[in-house]
């Protein structure tokens, strides 16, 4: 079930962004429960992560309990946590500063070896743990390049996908099923990437894409065509899962389609 959200006012978008996700947290804190949440990586969500960070700290919110909600990386690059380079640096510093977040809610990956296979089978293991060993989010945010990426899927790591499966997700060659988060080269940025896989962010609960600029627009109308091939737009496998699905994925956006 696709939800548009669709502002021209990027201080809209973040208060949509901001109230999505702290109605989530409250419902799952109501029935006793902790919060697991995937964290996009890229330029795009921090705006919408300090605005979470800013009502975090409002008096609305002071039931919340921060310190039960798991914050983790949906894609990372192979960079220490203090590099400009990190995700985890990101959003530590954008959800996290002077905020009721505290940075130990967001969950980093060990980069202490040069083995990214032994390093994204660890970081699984810290979801599979956090999850009740579901793997399932209550929450995935994604954002979407100007290629059409999601994560760290790009159009390679998605080279020879075959049908949906009856579970809902796509069954990528090159990716083993059951795996929910996966080290791999990718060949556009000629460097190792860190991603939850197509299983991971397809069984979570609920899905927030972010999607803004001008420069994004063909590729996100690409990405909600059902035509579209994953090896084009890697987007568009998220949209396709979820056309005819009962669990809501809401597009928050300021590109008119």
């Amino acid at each position: 079930m696709l939800k548009i959200e669709y502002r021209e006012d990027r201080a809209g978008l973040y208060e949509i962004f901001s109230a999505a996700v702290t109605e989530i947290i409250v419902k799952k804190q109501s029935a006793g429960g902790k919060t697991v949440i995937g964290l996009s990586g890229g330029s795009t969500p921090a705006l919408f992560y300090k605005n979470l960070a800013e009502n975090a700290g409002q008096s609305k919110h002071s039931a919340i309990r921060w310190d039960n909600v798991s914050f983790f990386l949906g894609d990372e690059r192979h960079a220490a946590p203090d590099s400009a380079e990190s995700n985890f640096g990101n959003a530590v510093e954008t959800l996290c500063s002077g905020s009721a977040i505290p940075k130990e809610s967001v969950r980093p990956l060990v980069i202490d070896k040069n083995v990214p296979k032994l390093i994204s089978a660890d970081y699984e293991k810290k979801i599979l743990s956090a999850t009740g060993g579901s793997g399932a989010f209550d929450l995935v945010i994604l954002g979407m390049g100007a290629d059409g990426h999601t994560a760290s899927l790009f159009a390679g790591t998605l080279r020879g996908a075959c049908d949906l499966n009856p579970k809902g997700f796509r069954k990528i060659k090159n990716i083993a099923p059951g795996s929910f988060f996966i080290s791999h080269y990718v060949p556009e940025k000629g460097a190792v990437r860190y991603t939850l896989t197509p299983e991971a962010i397809l069984t979570a609960e609920k899905i927030i894409m972010l999607v803004t600029g001008s420069e994004k627009a063909s590729a996100l109308r690409a990405a909600v065509t059902p035509e579209t091939r994953l090896t084009e737009i890697p987007a568009a496998f998220v949209f396709q899962a979820f056309k005819n699905g009962t669990r809501p994925l809401t597009l928050i956006t300021d590109i008119r389609l």
